[in-house]
């Protein structure tokens, strides 16, 4: 239990501890400094991870031949049963054209809540819509590929990236399926159970030794901000096994129709891909942890020495 004298800046701990909270300068010093820890690591982390991924995109290192890929594309659709679920590969070029009407697609198949959000909220549509153009953009430069359940087609620039489709058919077998829809459904949670923690670790305070939760909010918050790097890293475990999981089945429905070389380029490619999420839930969970450390030891409750209550 802990006791509350009137001046709210102190705190009273029942074996008779006293504790002063820091003033709003050290607050908005760990603040400041925390998250330039936590963003720091987590760009750290993840460009070491991203490396060998990026210098594929980059031409620093060998990336499959493209064009050995673009002829099974429709066999290996066909043979895994996608074509007949209506799934279909939209190729997008890097022509304005082709950009504008593929990000308006996505943009009109968008759920009627988030749509109706956007509509009440000028700031979150530019931010959305931004969002969708930006990653049609990267996929029109041979960057990226998507596979949207939305529209049902899966996004590639065919002519730079077309060893990419096979995982997106990967994630349009796993959508398919109920492990894969309960896995979705996980996902969406676990993402903000992350954003929970890493609020926690900046919007709430250290409890002091010998300070109770006052209520079950504050236990499960106070729980969450004791465990925010390890409940980071979790939060990305469905994630992971999604596109882990992706990539295994682009392996298994491209084995009989690849030369083992191509099998193999294609395997490697996915695996550096994989490393850059690995990297992403590394990051993001170090850089919570030390923001934490950093904030706590700047803005944490300090313990009065020799001033016993009256």
């Amino acid at each position: 239990m802990v006791i509350t004298i009137p001046n709210n800046n102190i705190i009273v701990t029942e074996d008779g501890k006293r504790y002063k909270k820091a003033d709003v300068g050290k607050e908005l010093a760990g603040y400041i400094l925390g998250s330039a820890v936590s963003t720091t690591v987590t760009n750290s982390v993840v460009k070491v991870f991203s490396k060998p991924f990026n210098n594929v995109l980059n031409g620093k290192s060998k990336a499959p031949l493209n064009d050995e890929f673009v002829n099974v594309i429709d066999t290996v659709l066909q043979s895994t049963g996608l074509d007949k679920k209506g799934i279909i590969v939209s190729n997008i070029s890097n022509k304005k054209e082709s950009i504008f009407q593929a990000g308006l697609e996505i943009i009109r198949a968008l759920p009627k809540s988030i749509n109706k959000a956007c509509d009440n909220i000028p700031l979150l549509k530019t931010k959305i819509y931004n969002s969708i153009l930006g990653t049609v953009f990267s996929i029109s430069e041979g960057h990226n590929a998507m596979f949207s359940n939305r529209t049902n087609k899966i996004y590639v620039n065919k002519d730079k990236m077309s060893y990419a489709v096979f995982h997106e058919m990967g994630h349009a077998i796993i959508d398919r399926n109920k492990a894969g829809k309960a896995l979705g459904k996980i996902s969406k949670p676990s993402k903000l159970i992350s954003a929970l923690a890493v609020a926690s670790v900046f919007f709430t305070r250290k409890k002091v030794n010998g300070e109770r939760p006052k209520n079950k909010i504050d236990k499960a918050v106070t729980f969450i901000r004791d465990n925010a790097g390890k409940i980071a890293l979790m939060a990305f475990i469905p994630e992971l096994l999604n596109e882990g999981s992706a990539s295994l089945l682009a392996s298994k429905i491209t084995k009989p129709f690849l030369s083992k070389a191509n099998h193999t380029a294609m395997n490697k490619f996915n695996s550096k891909a994989f490393l850059t999420y690995i990297g992403t839930a590394i990051g993001t969970s170090a850089g919570i942890y030390l923001a934490k450390r950093v904030v706590d030891a700047i803005s944490a409750p300090k313990e009065i020495k020799n001033k016993p209550v009256k």
